[in-house]
């Protein structure tokens, strides 16, 4: 079987060439891991944290040797002598070893893949299980207002959905406006980026664009995953006893928070990391059905990807990725298309995406 192997950490300075295309042994399941026929997996930061070394235990790289890829969407075909679940069965995941033909993965990692939810979503299961969390902990009521970074990463994409079925004012920044105009769910997308930001006169119109995109009402929540001076601006702008969520920092810089103004308008701030970074799904099964079927019930959208890549294809893959979102997501395409349109038949799908 052929995977994406790293021998070392990588850096993105060196666009992460550590990864190489390798011939490797059959994967074989211990008692309770399960083998996955890969199908799609996408290329995330998170795959590029990994690699870099960035995690703590559990998400450490088993050097040399190690397969990368942390998420993906792919169908059971075989399982150990301890595991339940039915081969057949179509799956998505976040555990290391996803960039490969087959995968073997522990069976409390995986999440069965609900009937109607698209695989290119499925592939990429934790975006809108974040963004389930992420809405729980803005605790929002129909009225409020909720900020979010990153408008076009696809975190903010599903959350901006799920807020504006709950009644919500969705506002979105991102560094530029992307051609495709206003994803769903939200009521406006400001370009905001930290150029030129420490300029005279720089943080009363940020605070005067936020405001003339809420009509005037101070927002609530701000859901933050880059960091750094625009966070600040935007802050200036939240209602008293406001909150700050951060999911992430993009820029690499601090959040750029100013502590009189936190401490003057009562703001808080809370950090919230993955649900299934170091524990296993099967130990939390009622929150995840609970959130997919949120996510089923109702017409749910992410762009498709905007390129398929095979396994072979790696460098094209990571290369784009690096350039930035300017270039849309890459997702590696592992089976063949006879394979994912049957995978996408047993979800009810008329095609892979939806």
């Amino acid at each position: 079987m052929k995977a994406l192997i790293f021998d070392a950490i990588g850096s993105e300075a060196d666009k992460f060439d550590v990864v190489a295309l390798r011939d490797i042994p059959a994967v074989t399941p211990g008692r309770h891991e399960v083998v996955v026929k890969m199908l799609l997996a996408p290329v995330n930061w998170s795959d590029f944290l990994f690699i870099g070394g960035r995690y703590p235990e559990p998400r450490v790289p088993r050097l040399p040797g190690q397969i990368a890829g942390i998420t993906g969407v792919g169908v059971v075909v075989e399982g150990g002598a301890a595991t339940r679940i039915a081969p057949g069965t179509v799956v998505s995941f976040s555990h290391p070893g996803s960039w490969a033909d087959f995968t073997s993965v522990p069976e409390a990692a995986l999440i069965p893949v609900p009937k109607g939810l698209p695989l290119h979503i499925a592939a990429q299961i934790g975006n809108p299980l974040t963004a389930w969390d992420l809405l729980r902990l803005a605790n929002l009521g129909p009225g409020g207002t909720i900020v979010l970074t990153a408008a076009y990463a696809n975190v903010a994409r599903c959350v901006a959905q799920l807020a504006a079925r709950s009644g919500l004012r969705v506002i979105g920044t991102a560094r530029r406006l992307s051609p495709e105009g206003r994803p769903p769910g939200y009521d406006a997308v400001l370009e905001l980026s930290d150029e030129g930001l420490e300029a005279p006169g720089q943080a009363d119109a940020v605070l005067d664009r936020v405001m003339s995109a809420t009509g005037g009402r101070a927002p609530d929540v701000i859901v933050d995953c880059v960091g750094g001076p625009a966070l600040g601006m935007l802050a200036r702008a939240l209602a008293p006893y406001g909150k700050i969520i951060t999911y992430g920092t993009l820029t690499g810089r601090d959040l750029g928070l100013n502590n009189p103004l936190m401490m003057s308008k009562f703001l808080s701030l809370q950090a919230y990391g993955y649900r299934y970074f170091s524990t296993m799904p099967a130990a939390d099964a009622h929150h995840h059905r609970q959130a997919l079927a949120a996510l089923t019930e109702q017409p749910f959208s992410l762009p498709p990807p905007a390129h398929l890549h095979g396994l072979d294809d790696f460098r094209l893959a990571i290369d784009r990725h690096c350039d930035g979102a300017r270039r849309g997501k890459q997702v590696f395409q592992i089976a063949d298309q006879a394979e994912i349109e049957e995978a996408a038949a047993k979800l009810g799908l008329a095609s892979a995406f939806g």
